[in-house]
């Protein structure tokens, strides 16, 4: 492990990857593994711009590894580009704001959203009906910064939170998306969720898209989906559709105020359980 700074980027992260085996971590032993080859890049395959962005924590990967020779850096200090991006098509946002996503807890990222909301962006936002009860595990003062940030957007008046019903049997979808869409210009599909871990911690990775044609037939075809009518293209459709229930929607309008405050009654599943080092 001495001199893995010097390896070729394949023997690298295979060696690295590889001290994990046993604890909890899907990457086999390094005898398993083999040598990672380098690969060839492709021809293009079409006009989409596609970048991939990552979180890697720190500490976790050392070696000079970056987009090219001139901008490199030590993976020792992680990677934090999903935040970055998320947060620049964010503030670059003009007119919609779309977004699918498991959590909704990062204070940093609900400021931004607050203020592209009282800029005139129509953000609307897609999450569980009911959150994560394993939420309760989460820090205390970090849930309070969050609920705190969360009623600041909903104070105004472009923002809308929204679940999911199954028109059948009336039960919820669970929402574990993690999609965002600006203006119908750009797309994000990744794992990351909205929320500090996401950010800094796991090893998270997202494609983002600069194809006008592609994101806005996603948002079409998610929006038919939950709306019933690829022809809604507003935030005042989903409010409408939530209130009247018309047959074919999904929707449900989310009391911003109450989502991550917690009933007394409530119990986390995963309390008690220690976590693995």
């Amino acid at each position: 492990m001495a001199d893995v700074e010097n390896r070729p980027f394949g023997a690298s992260w295979t060696a690295q990857a590889s001290r994990f085996d046993g604890q909890g971590h899907a990457f086999p032993s390094t005898d398993a593994a083999g040598q990672v080859d380098d690969v060839a890049v492709p021809d293009a395959c079409g006009s989409t711009s596609v970048q991939i962005v990552r979180t890697i924590g720190r500490g976790l990967y050392r070696g000079w590894r970056g987009w090219s020779p001139q901008h490199n850096f030590d993976l020792v200090d992680g990677e934090q580009s999903i935040q970055g991006t998320l947060h620049r098509w964010i503030e670059a946002a003009k007119k919609l704001i779309y977004i699918e996503n498991q959590y909704l807890l990062a204070t940093d990222t609900l400021v931004h959203l607050e203020r592209a909301a009282a800029r005139g962006v129509d953000v609307v936002v897609v999450a569980p009906l009911r959150p994560d009860p394993n939420l309760l595990l989460y820090p205390k003062k970090l849930l309070a910064e969050t609920c705190s940030a969360l009623d600041a957007l909903s104070s105004k008046e472009n923002f809308g939170l929204f679940g999911l019903l199954r028109p059948s049997d009336n039960e919820p979808i669970y929402v574990h998306a993690k999609v965002l869409l600006v203006d119908d210009e750009l797309l994000s599909i990744g794992s990351a969720n909205l929320w500090p871990p996401s950010y800094d911690r796991d090893s998270e990775l997202a494609l983002c898209a600069w194809d006008p044609g592609l994101s806005r037939a996603t948002r079409e075809r998610l929006w038919a989906e939950h709306l019933g009518d690829s022809a809604h293209a507003d935030l005042d459709s989903w409010r409408r559709l939530a209130r009247e229930r018309t047959v074919g929607s999904r929707a449900v309008a989310i009391d911003p105020g109450s989502y991550y405050r917690f009933a007394s009654d409530v119990v986390a599943p995963w309390s008690g359980i220690e976590p693995r080092d």
